[in-house]
């Protein structure tokens, strides 16, 4: 399938670096063609792989599935035109390239949304997004997922703790208020995604 646009994209956004970020988290296209640059995705239970012409961007895969069981945050994301299925997964990927995993990543929802994530670690969750697609609506359907998000990464600190011990505590972000004179988590640039007080049990 083609699609040709009315108006030209610059040039300047077909970076290495934009199509990666565009493609980390694409779920079932595993060959597509961007301004003449060939990606393929390639999985394994493990491992993602994206390759753009030859060079290969390789991540460690972490699928935490759940199944929800709140009707009414069903019916809620459903909005009356769609069927979502109970059993959703949340993949985590982590860059197996030292330089990468510097970098400051965006929380996915198959695309990229506007929300930042404070540690080294890609996050594609079923969140239901504003109609613009980039950031976090707040509703039930999403504190639930917000919940599991939080039992991914836990996972992944738990499975990781076994291989580099204490460099586990990068999945954690923790900040200090000195009004309140407490410490809180701060792992999204997305205040809403940091509340845990409300957290689905």
């Amino acid at each position: 399938m083609k699609f040709k646009l009315k108006n030209p994209i610059k040039d300047t956004l077909f970076t290495e670096e934009n199509i990666v970020s565009v493609c980390r988290c694409l779920r079932k296209l595993k060959k597509i063609v961007i301004n003449g640059i060939t990606v393929i995705i390639t999985d394994t239970d493990s491992n993602r792989t994206i390759s753009i012409n030859g060079k290969e961007y390789v991540y460690k895969k972490f699928v935490h599935r759940f199944e929800v069981e709140d009707d009414q945050a069903i019916k809620e994301r459903e909005a009356g035109n769609k069927t979502i299925d109970r059993n959703q997964s949340i993949v985590c990927l982590i860059p197996e390239n030292t330089k990468e995993s510097k970098e400051v990543y965006k929380l996915y929802s198959g695309l990229p949304t506007t929300v930042n994530i404070n540690i080294p670690l890609i996050i594609d969750a079923p969140f239901e997004l504003t109609t613009s697609r980039d950031s976090v609506l707040e509703c039930k359907w999403n504190e639930i997922v917000r919940s599991e998000v939080y039992s991914a990464i836990l996972e992944i600190i738990n499975i990781d703790k076994k291989i580099n011990g204490i460099k586990a505590l990068r999945f954690l972000n923790f900040g200090y208020d000195n009004v309140k004179s407490s410490y809180f988590i701060s792992i999204f640039s997305a205040e809403y995604l940091n509340d845990l007080q409300n957290k689905e049990k």
